[in-house]
């Protein structure tokens, strides 16, 4: 109850969203230009590796929980998305391939 207090005194909803005053922290994970925003893009032999997230401070509490708070994840990928992004940079990693050796 006090929390709710307190967003209403400070002119948020009461108790819905949770976890939402500005938007800020799910932006850093979702807009190119936000300063902590992270996209990176890396090689090591012949693997690709992709790097998307935040660098925002609050990641490490919000996103894994501590021992008096529950993880309360912004990235939450079930199986179904997870495999459906595979499958995706799959196929554009084929194309390129393909472009590169002349495939079909």
């Amino acid at each position: 109850e006090a929390t709710v207090a307190e967003r209403l005194r400070m002119g948020y909803p009461g108790r819905r969203p949770i976890l939402i005053r500005t938007g800020e922290y799910s932006q850093s994970f979702t807009q190119d230009g936000h300063p902590d925003h992270v996209f990176r893009v890396s090689r090591a032999n012949s693997a690709v590796q992709f790097e998307v997230g935040s660098a925002e401070e609050r990641v490490q509490w919000l996103e894994y929980g501590t021992t008096r708070m529950p993880a309360r994840p912004v990235v939450d990928l079930d199986d179904r998305t997870e495999s459906e992004i595979l499958n995706g940079l799959d196929d554009i990693y084929d194309r390129l391939f393909d472009r590169i050796v002349g495939g079909p």
